[in-house]
């Protein structure tokens, strides 16, 4: 069984290995935001990535001097704007050929229901 102590040094040595890259590899390390920020707004992977690595990502980022509000801001608007255009543009071109799939028409009572929304 996990324990706290346990949970809080897994956690303590992920920190340490992404403080050491960033200490490595600052001239990319602002490439980090677009790419958490499009991971936690894409479609499916967003489940998976939250809101919280962005904002410990950024503040990490912050603290050590590496990078600004004002330079992180427009990154992370970026790549989740791209995700929200790329999961819109998605649902555009596989939307009307999913109603017709074994999925969906097993559940058309279901999608009938949400769609009148």
């Amino acid at each position: 069984m996990l324990t706290f102590d346990a949970i809080h040094s897994e956690a303590q040595v992920i920190g340490d290995i992404f403080l050491e890259w960033v200490d490595k590899y600052q001239e990319y390390a602002l490439l980090i935001v677009p790419i958490i920020a499009f991971l936690e707004a894409c479609v499916g992977i967003g489940i998976f990535i939250s809101g919280a690595i962005l904002l410990t990502v950024c503040s990490t980022l912050y603290t050590q001097g590496i990078a600004t509000l004002p330079q992180m801001l427009p990154l992370a608007f970026l790549g989740a704007t791209i995700a929200d255009h790329s999961g819109y543009y998605l649902g555009r071109w596989i939307g009307p050929g999913f109603h017709h799939t074994g999925f969906a028409t097993r559940r058309k009572a279901m999608l009938d229901k949400t769609e009148a929304m």
